[in-house]
């Protein structure tokens, strides 16, 4: 069996394991978060089909309670257009044609949103869960607009939150195929699949997509990437018919490859942090410092990290939070993809692939070299005895 794990940082502390925040490379477990003002991405294509049956699938992430008019994406124009988002009272909208179904909106944490259209009728599923069926069809939204995610057909209400993995299809998916594959990692070529933007690349100013019309989007006034907060495991079994080929032919075994998600985990010199799915953290063990008391502001996190004595999350947002015996993130760390922590400093990877880094500077380990630029991955060392001799270190990986 061949088993392909997502990144995890190792590095040894005293005879200790230590784990950092996920490196920031390009690759699965990716997001694009939304400012709410402005950001959005425009496939420049009206995806969605103009007739006949449809679903659309997405996961989105809204930390706090609009309380107004917002949409994860759209399509179409004023009359018919197609759209998820909420209202003033927080509740779910669906298009124009399904205005006010009654679901509140689930704000905080990651949630799989789905909407299958057929001739006869329409119906919502949250999370994997038929919560709602409208007993009628609803109009399929034209080309005149055409697909965006983040903001209305017209532009305007704009998503104050993040996005991951919009799914397009020409036909109506069945309840189990909502429930079991939202989790899945699509190849493209799945029957039915107009589009699946994945939004993994990490870095740059396009989404690209797989299917049958694989529309490229546009990030256009800054929509962010992010470490997303999706579980998404997946086992693939390499070969076809593994039953019959071990029971009816020579053996032959082509395995398997397993992929498994970020671990929100870390460990200190003494504690643990660890994430968890809603976005909160949990923090446990030695707490000389306050570095297990984890503030009531660390919501809406998508990784975490600890030194010696200090912990450290990333917000979705792209900002990070600290405490223990460490200092508060300095203001230059904004647009942070990735974290890691020494023993007594830390380090932030920003989007534009540069580092930042502070705490104690008594070996240089925050004084980053100006050759670090186009950085994918941080993580931070701590002091280690060799001869008498000590050593403080903290790095970057280039690309």
């Amino acid at each position: 069996m061949k088993i392909n794990y997502c990144s995890l940082t190792g590095w040894w502390v005293l005879g200790l394991s230590l784990l950092s925040a996920t490196p920031a490379a390009a690759g699965a477990n990716r997001a694009l978060a939304f400012n709410g003002t402005g950001a959005y991405v425009d496939t420049g294509a009206g995806v969605i089909p103009a007739s006949g049956d449809f679903t659309v699938e997405v996961w989105a992430n809204c930390p706090s309670a609009p309380s107004t008019y917002k949409e994860i994406l759209s399509q179409g124009s004023s009359g018919n257009a197609f759209y998820m988002g909420t209202d003033t009272a927080n509740n779910i909208r669906l298009g124009d044609g399904w205005g006010a179904p009654g679901v509140p909106f689930p704000v905080g944490g990651w949630h799989h949103f789905a909407v299958v259209k057929t001739s006869t009728n329409t119906i919502f599923y949250l999370d994997g869960t038929n919560r709602i069926s409208k007993g009628s069809t609803i109009p399929n939204p034209v080309a005149s607009t055409g697909l965006r995610f983040g903001c209305q057909y017209g532009n305007g209400e704009y998503w104050p939150g993040s996005i991951d993995d919009v799914r397009v299809w020409n036909v109506a998916r069945t309840p189990g195929q909502i429930q079991t594959n939202r989790f899945a990692t699509l190849i493209g070529s799945e029957s039915g699949l107009v589009a699946n933007w994945q939004c993994n690349e990490g870095r740059g100013t396009n989404c690209a997509a797989v299917g049958i019309n694989p529309a490229k989007g546009t990030l256009l006034n800054g929509p962010r990437w992010i470490l997303s907060g999706v579980w998404t495991p997946s086992l693939q079994l390499n070969g076809t018919n593994l039953a019959t080929n071990l029971i009816n032919t020579a053996f032959s075994d082509p395995g398997a490859t397993l992929t498994l998600p970020v671990v929100g985990i870390a460990a200190g010199g003494q504690h643990s942090v660890a994430l968890k799915a809603d976005g909160t953290v949990v923090a446990w063990g030695e707490d000389s410092f306050g570095e297990t008391v984890v503030p009531a502001t660390a919501t809406n996190m998508v990784a975490v990290a600890a030194g010696y004595w200090h912990s450290l999350a990333l917000r979705a947002s792209g900002t990070v939070l600290t405490w223990g015996s460490i200092a508060a993130a300095p203001g230059s760390a904004t647009n942070v993809m990735a974290i890691a922590a020494g023993a007594w400093h830390c380090l932030a990877l920003k989007a534009d692939g540069t580092v930042v880094a502070w705490g104690d500077n008594s070996g240089g380990q925050t004084v980053v070299p100006a050759t670090a630029i186009n950085v994918v991955a941080v993580a931070g060392g701590e002091k280690t005895q060799s001869g008498g001799e000590g050593e403080w270190h903290g790095g970057g990986l280039g690309r």
